[in-house]
């Protein structure tokens, strides 16, 4: 439970100081160039927690990503949000090894646990919706394209 109460508390940290703090970079690199009354950009990160349905002995990873937003003004406080997220991790741990093929590498490994990271470059393609400039709501797309997978034993 403190584990969980911990996870909780560095997100909303990270959820509400990242963005800020990239904006003040970028800005600080670029002046105001990239951004402008109809298009905001900016940089987002934050904390997942991924888990392998139907996989057993599945437990949940925790992850970090990283990416960019930009925040295309359509009418009033609607938005088409996009961006890139290029550091974005999923996977699961705590799972039972599998079969080498090699009587060697089987007998090592069988008695121990399987843990699997997948790295993925998302593009979120989504409408952002503001309501009195504090809440918004996002729903869309988000294709993704997996850049990498490893087995950890």
């Amino acid at each position: 439970m403190k584990k969980v109460f911990f996870i909780v508390i560095i997100y909303g940290l990270l959820a509400s100081t990242l963005p800020a703090k990239g904006q003040v970079i970028i800005s600080l690199l670029f002046g105001e160039k990239l951004n402008s009354p109809k298009i905001e950009f900016g940089l987002t990160g934050g904390l997942n927690r991924s888990y392998f349905q139907g996989m057993s002995n599945s437990e949940g990873l925790n992850n970090f990503n990283l990416g960019f937003y930009f925040h295309i003004l359509l009418k009033n406080q609607s938005y088409l949000s996009t961006g890139v997220l290029v550091k974005s991790n999923v996977g699961a741990t705590g799972m039972s090894t599998y079969s080498f093929g090699n009587p060697d590498f089987d007998n090592l490994y069988q008695n121990g646990e399987l843990t699997t990271k997948v790295d993925y470059f998302y593009v979120p393609i989504m409408f952002h919706q503001r309501f009195n400039n504090r809440w918004y709501v996002e729903a869309g797309l988000q294709p993704g394209l997996r850049s990498k997978a490893k087995d950890i034993f």
